[in-house]
């Protein structure tokens, strides 16, 4: 069974390659688009301003790398400015910009969200904290909530936005092939908004018979609802996403 791989590029072909070395054969299929943001230079002025902040959230890999390649040259992230990521993934996307203290959930966190994240840092004194959530537009608005009502002042900063992708001829191959032989493939989802836009691209196709792996109990009730007929959630670990496409692939021969 391939899995189809439909996080954004580059993230996509990076799961793909660590698939493969753990055994299991998959293919990269972006659903999504990762963008600049509509007003780029918010980006780079909130660089100019980071040590008057004490810390930078940021919500996903690609919040991370936006603001990373929106780095002015000779720009050095202040020692005393924390990050924090509400995943592993986030956390080594984070580790280029050199921070001294990166906060996120525990390796072996039941889930990799803002919740986790939450949980890993609630305990802390908050108060007066100026903190900076990075983020790529419609989301959940709770760390910002949670912070404040800890005390701390916060502001958001949107550092890309999400659109459509257009395949290469190859991509389009594989999704012909996924759509033709549903039992041979495994979708495999990170965000509601992939599922929206598979619909969107392909509203003939009836998913009943399709099978997916989706890395929080959230994606995976859209993708339910959106017909899907067998949907399994995992941690958006590497691991944890390599054993259940194995067992969706025993499942399927079964």
């Amino acid at each position: 069974m391939r899995v189809l791989a439909t996080r954004p590029a580059p993230q996509a072909s990076e799961w793909t390659r660590a698939l493969a070395s753990r055994g299991v054969q998959a293919h990269a299929l972006p659903l999504l688009a990762i963008l600049p943001a509509q007003d780029q230079a918010a980006v780079t002025r909130a660089w100019a301003t980071l040590d008057q902040l004490d810390g930078v959230m940021f919500v996903s890999p690609a919040a991370a790398q936006a603001w990373i390649d929106a780095r002015p040259p000779g720009h050095a992230w202040p020692a005393r400015v924390w990050v924090a990521a509400p995943g592993p993934g986030t956390a080594r996307s984070l580790a280029a910009l050199g921070a001294e203290q990166t906060l996120a959930p525990a390796a072996d966190a039941d889930q990799f969200d803002s919740d986790a994240l939450w949980s890993a840092i609630k305990g802390g004194d908050w108060r007066g904290q100026r903190i900076l959530i990075v983020h790529g537009g419609a989301g959940r608005d709770d760390m910002a909530q949670r912070w404040q009502q800890a005390g701390a002042v916060v502001d958001k900063l949107q550092a890309y936005q999400r659109g459509d992708v257009a395949w290469s001829q190859a991509q389009t191959v594989a999704f012909d092939a996924a759509v033709n032989d549903p039992a041979a493939h495994l979708w495999l989802f990170s965000s509601g908004d992939a599922i929206g836009r598979l619909e969107q691209r392909a509203p003939q196709v009836a998913w009943q018979t399709h099978r997916a792996v989706c890395t929080h109990p959230a994606i995976a009730e859209r993708a339910r609802r959106a017909g899907f007929g067998s949907v399994r959630d995992c941690r958006p670990d590497i691991d944890d996403v390599a054993a259940a496409a194995r067992d969706c692939t025993r499942a399927a021969a079964s």
